[in-house]
């Protein structure tokens, strides 16, 4: 049992130092922002580090929604476009161009 909470620990521990590295560098990057943002980012960066058997999980989830989202709204324009070469016999070309919804 002791093997098991110090495994279980363990993990916790490493997947919170690789989430914490990856959100600081997203974190250091952004250069815009104002001292009191950088104080509530810095508070958030931490809470979301202790928590990321939450926080990741439900970002995932946000960003799967936004991405489903954007694919219905562009599957709903697209249009398959056929050019045909409609050539006579005196190499006069005429082009026909079917839309398909």
């Amino acid at each position: 049992m002791t093997l098991l909470v110090v495994v279980l620990v363990s993990v916790y521990l490493l997947f919170a130092w690789y989430f914490f590295k990856i959100w600081l560098r997203f974190f250091e990057r952004d250069t815009e922002m104002t001292l009191e943002e950088r104080r509530l980012s810095w508070v958030v960066l931490f809470i979301g580090t202790l928590a990321w058997p939450l926080v990741v999980p439900i970002s995932y989830l946000t960003l799967l929604e936004k991405k489903l989202k954007n694919q219905e709204a562009s599957s709903g324009s697209d249009k398959v476009v056929d050019i045909s070469d409609d050539s006579d016999m005196n190499d006069s070309k005429h082009w026909t161009v079917h839309s398909y919804n």
